[in-house]
């Protein structure tokens, strides 16, 4: 009798639609349906951008740790490669026609000390190698069906509700 069951109050959602680049976006009051179709489709646009990224990143490292497992290979003859050149270019330029490497892998090759060619374990980068296909068969996988995508923006959303919600 003394309180209120209920409380309503009014909210006026204003937002900018239009092409993200655009610089004249027009401001329209839109509806809680409307507000949360853009919201996902902004979700989806995130999630398609960071896959994105994250395929161009591990197709890079993997491209890396294919040049690291001939070294590691091949490391004995790469030492004697680096004692017999003059210098590092010299040598970089063997490894490429040697061991039909790319300029990015022979690069990183190229970098490290002697020591570090010797100690290099294949067992670690043929396992990377095989973490990275993975990443990059589901990333593809992921990248390339919309309900796929929509699966994974729904996990997300459920783990921070779990972290944050009360």
């Amino acid at each position: 009798q003394h309180t209120s069951l209920q409380t309503s109050f009014s909210v006026q959602m204003t937002f900018l639609f239009g092409a993200e680049n655009e610089p004249a976006r027009t401001p329209r009051t839109v509806g809680m349906v409307e507000l949360l179709r853009r919201y996902n489709e902004h979700q989806l646009n995130v999630l398609r951008r960071r896959s994105e990224y994250d395929l161009q990143r591990a197709r890079e490292r993997l491209h890396l740790v294919e040049g690291l497992i001939v070294g590691a290979v091949h490391a004995d003859e790469i030492v004697k490669i680096f004692q017999a050149a003059k210098d590092r270019t010299v040598a970089r330029a063997e490894l490429v026609k040697r061991f039909k490497l790319s300029e990015i892998q022979a690069q990183r090759i190229s970098e490290m000390t002697l020591a570090q060619v010797t100690r290099m374990d294949l067992a670690d980068y043929r396992k990377e190698k095989k973490e990275l296909q993975e990443t990059i068969a589901y990333l593809e996988d992921l990248l390339a069906s919309e309900p796929k995508m929509i699966a994974a923006i729904k996990e997300e959303m459920v783990a921070i509700a779990e972290e944050f919600g009360d």
